[in-house]
């Protein structure tokens, strides 16, 4: 059975108070997986590991911790993973 998902980040670039927010919708329960990771792949904060029932998501990344530079906000929903780039700007 194919399982519909959908993903998109309502900011791409944040800047310095403003937290990055990560929508996305899931068609029936899945195991989902949410990181952000610098651009060498090293994984620096966990946002959601669990299983989710159907639903649409809207989960924040608060970087106010984190120096300004390119992230990527990883979200795998069932082994199948999808990458978007944040530009963080302080």
């Amino acid at each position: 059975m194919a399982r519909v998902r959908e993903m998109s980040s309502r900011t791409s670039r944040t800047h310095c108070g403003t937290p990055t927010v990560t929508s996305f919708k899931l068609k029936m329960k899945s195991f989902v997986r949410l990181s952000v990771c610098d651009v060498l792949g090293r994984e620096i904060a966990t946002l959601v590991s669990d299983r989710l029932l159907a639903n649409s998501y809207q989960v924040r990344w608060d970087a106010g911790n984190f120096p300004s530079g390119v992230y990527l906000s990883r979200l795998q929903i069932d082994n199948m993973p999808k990458v978007i780039k944040l530009v963080l700007m302080k």
